[in-house]
């Protein structure tokens, strides 16, 4: 091999050693114009093109050799398409310009070199490190067998010759420079690459320590770091005002500090569950600086070996609604007892929890019909509500306490046996009748009948237990009835009398003056003895009047007068809920309609009014004319009978004015 050749690709060979400087000057550009260091790689790599081709090894006139292909095919194969393009380009023209002999050969050379980098870039260079110098090796091969085929466009036998003369340097100098330029630039680029990689991490662990911090001062939730200990390291704002401590306060607590101490254990276990796996989710009560419990959802997360994110939201009234939600369900409105589900459900639980014996007491309160037709559900309900109380004081801790019905409470005694429960029962009754001792008007005693029963084993379900304490309380109510509604009767009407201007003589009156019309108009038996009650019980109704409206001296106002009309229809309501009366229930509620249609409460005419409420009517008002009221003084009997007749025929039955003036006044 010639010598001067070899020393000339060698020292040519050198000059592709600038083309690592070229790289780094590509990194100088200023960031925003990054977007050009592809054209400007491909300039300077032009440069070093042409400064190649400037000193080459002339083998004849127009005849040269220098190691453009080694860069244009490391260029093609590291830098891409767009400085291979420029520096073929510019190489191109300046080989086309330089002329000779060789100059068909030598542009061949420069688009040959050029497309086999490129085709090796795209498809045949390896991802991974391992053997890639071998695989650069093969291409620049590849690359310089083609540019000595390129030689066969000299014409022959100059291309033999020059084939023969360069073949053994093109093919050992040329593939070895090549490798070593190559790795030598793909080191510069991954290291390059390592960099922009590290300052972008640094630039993206920056932003994100500062969204971080952002996010956790802004954050709408408290957010807490903890230690592995429990121990709050940092804290936002949210922590701060949805706490009431301050920061320094905060700084000193660990979870333990801040929850509850009834919900301590149930914190730590969430705690050490968030040790073990990195997450948790738990809802607990939390200890407001002002001392009032709150309750939070925590979320929390691991974010280093000992360090742990919390983020608490406030869910205190979320929490209230769903206990309220809750206490509905299973309380009742009225009294704050259990109600009827909770009932049930207990006694299937304490059956399977087998809390034998089991007993189930039923109290049903007397009366509460009657006292609310008589004075409205608002006494009704005071009277269960008073119940309720009693009860409670009574029960054991327990015990369940339920309203299972309008006016029935029922009691489950878990490990209870029958005897006992017979002392428990006898407890109620005493207790009741303690508070009806210290009642002065009986009317708001309170009476009850109780039945109860006991499952000692498994042989009798609870629903067969709770049915035999039904039947006994039946039973009780049968026994209780009579005697309790004939007293509370009799205790409404004392409260009629004590409320109006009505008096037991002015009844005594009006059944005796009663039941002669009706024996004069010979009626029944039955009908004297319903007269004569009716005669008692006719204005029963007004025990649900006011007092200021009963016993007012001056005329009634409209207002008064409307309140005043509707105690026929109270009085019809309590004679129809008591069975005693309720054969008398229609005669009270017409004993103020008009034999013209012109009366109260339905308007009705003639002899549609009941004959009973017709004859009361008469006696009711020539008693009221014979004797003194609070409004005016009676008059002689013989002008009440003319006042009577002048009304027959429109308020009175013209019948019974007629009867009722032949028994005055007999000829």
């Amino acid at each position: 091999m010639n010598t001067n050749l070899f020393y000339a690709l060698v020292n040519n060979t050198a000059l592709l050693l600038v083309l690592s400087v070229i790289y780094e000057i590509g990194f100088m550009l200023p960031k925003k114009y990054l977007r050009f260091r592809p054209l400007v790689n491909g300039l300077m790599t032009s440069f070093i093109c042409i400064a190649i081709m400037l000193i080459p090894f002339t083998l004849a006139p127009g005849l040269v050799f220098d190691t453009r292909s080694i860069l244009i095919s490391v260029i093609a194969l590291t830098f891409g398409i767009v400085p291979t393009s420029i520096t073929v380009g510019v190489a191109g023209i300046f080989r086309f310009a330089s002329g000779g002999i060789g100059a068909m050969p030598g542009i061949a050379v420069i688009f040959a070199s050029a497309l086999i980098g490129l085709a090796w870039r795209r498809w045949l260079y390896p991802k991974s490190k391992k053997l890639r110098w071998l695989n650069t090796y093969a291409m620049s091969v590849t690359v310089h067998i083609t540019m000595l085929a390129c030689m066969l466009l000299l014409p022959y036998p100059n291309s033999i010759n020059v084939i023969r003369e360069i073949s053994i340097p093109v093919l050992i100098i040329y593939p070895v420079a090549s490798v070593i330029l190559s790795l030598l630039i793909i080191r510069q680029i991954e290291h390059r690459h390592f960099q922009e990689q590290l300052k972008e991490s640094q630039k993206a662990l920056f932003e994100s320590e500062s969204k971080y911090r952002s996010y956790i001062e802004n954050a709408p939730d408290a957010v807490f770091v903890v230690d592995e200990t429990g121990r709050y390291l940092e804290v936002n704002n949210t922590a701060i005002e949805l706490t009431g401590y301050s920061e320094e306060e905060l700084l000193r607590m660990s979870i333990n500090d801040i929850t509850c101490k009834c919900a301590v254990e149930e914190a730590l276990n969430s705690f050490n569950e968030l040790l073990k796996t990195g997450s948790s989710n738990v809802v607990l009560p939390y200890v407001h600086k002002d001392g009032s419990n709150h309750w939070w959802t925590v979320n929390s997360v691991k974010i280093s070996e000992n360090r742990f994110l919390g983020f608490c939201s406030d869910v205190t009234d979320k929490k209230k609604a769903e206990d309220d939600l809750i206490y509905s369900l299973n309380h009742d409105y009225l009294t704050k007892l259990y109600n009827r589900k909770y009932f049930e459900e207990s006694k299937l639980k304490m059956v399977k929890e087998k809390r034998l014996p089991i007993s189930i007491i039923i109290a049903d309160i007397n009366g509460v019909r009657l006292i609310n037709d008589a004075f409205g559900f608002d006494k009704g309900d005071k009277l269960i509500f008073e119940t309720s109380k009693i009860l409670q004081s009574i029960t054991r801790k327990d015990d369940v306490l339920a309203r299972i019905g309008g006016d029935e409470f029922g009691f489950i005694l878990p490990e209870t046996d029958y005897k006992e429960t017979d002392k428990i029962v006898s407890s109620i009754n005493k207790a009741f009748n303690a508070y009806n001792h210290k009642k002065k008007n009986k009317l708001y005693e309170i009476n009850l009948s109780i039945g109860y029963a006991t499952k000692t084993n498994e042989d009798k379900s609870i629903k067969e237990i709770s049915k035999l304490a039904d039947e006994h309380l039946h039973n009780q109510k049968l026994l209780n009835l009579k005697s309790f509604r004939s007293n509370l009767i009799s205790t409404i009407i004392a409260t009629v009398y004590e409320k109006s201007e009505e008096t037991e003589q002015h009844s005594k009156r009006l059944s005796d003056l009663s039941v002669k019309i009706g024996k004069k108009l010979n009626l029944s038996q039955k009908d004297l003895s319903e007269l004569e009650l009716l005669s008692v019980l006719h204005d029963i109704g007004k025990v649900a009047i006011d007092d200021r409206i009963l016993k007012k001296p001056d005329p009634l106002t409209e207002d008064e007068w409307i309140v005043m009309k509707t105690h026929p229809d109270i009085g019809y309501r309590i004679a129809k809920s008591t069975s005693e009366l309720e054969n008398i229930a229609d005669y009270i509620r017409t004993h103020h309609e008009r034999w013209d249609g012109k009366g109260y409460p339905q308007g009705l005419r003639g002899e549609n009014i009941p004959l009973l409420s017709r004859i009361l009517a008469v006696a009711d008002a020539y008693d009221a004319m014979t004797n003194d009221r609070a409004y005016r003084k009676s008059i002689a009997k013989s002008n009440a009978i003319e006042e009577l007749k002048s009304y027959a025929g429109t308020q009175f039955d013209p019948n019974i004015v007629k009867v009722f003036e032949l028994l005055i006044n007999p000829k």
